[in-house]
């Protein structure tokens, strides 16, 4: 609990010295403007790979280009960490990640937020667990020499309401 406070706390600050105020929109409705957004858009095919990734189990491509955690010793940031917890998913029957939705929000050049929301599932295309068809992840990424790179991830509850509004410069929930 402490850890996730220190990491929501964390978050924060990061929104506060990025300059909100200058966050660009790239909510469901504007879909259009998206397209003319390239580094959303840019951000939200980041994460579209590493779901893609994902799906194909692949550790060494996960924790080489997608991860670049904030905490050290994040288990996941190694190939042997994140095995062993997509071994946990798959003895819950896990086959593999469908993505309902990614949508970035770039808070300057070098600094990002992605909402993806998605469900866990199984070959059958039924849920792993109750609530898994319908959940929500918030990533915080940075532009690194090697491209964006996941620093930090964030469970949120899938009713939770992820926007940015670059009129009013506030990220609501």
């Amino acid at each position: 609990m402490l850890t996730m406070r220190r990491l929501l706390g964390g978050m924060l600050a990061v929104l506060l010295v990025s300059g909100v105020a200058g966050a660009q929109t790239t909510t469901a409705p504007q879909e259009k403007q998206r397209a003319a957004d390239p580094p959303a858009a840019e951000v939200e095919a980041f994460i579209a790979n590493y779901v893609k990734l994902w799906n194909a189990e692949d550790a060494q491509a996960i924790t080489t280009k997608i991860y670049r955690f904030d905490a050290p010793g994040n288990p996941m940031q190694t190939v042997d960490g994140f095995q062993k917890a997509y071994a946990i998913l798959k003895a819950q029957g896990y086959d593999h990640s469908d993505v309902h939705s990614i949508h970035a929000c770039i808070l300057n050049p070098e600094t990002a937020l992605a909402e993806n929301r998605f469900a866990r599932v199984k070959k059958d295309g039924s849920p792993i667990a109750p609530g898994t068809d319908n959940m929500a992840a918030i990533y915080l990424l940075r532009k690194t020499a090697d491209g964006w790179r996941i620093g930090s991830m964030i469970n949120m509850d899938a009713g939770a309401k992820f926007d940015c509004k670059s009129s009013s410069g506030a990220i609501q929930q």
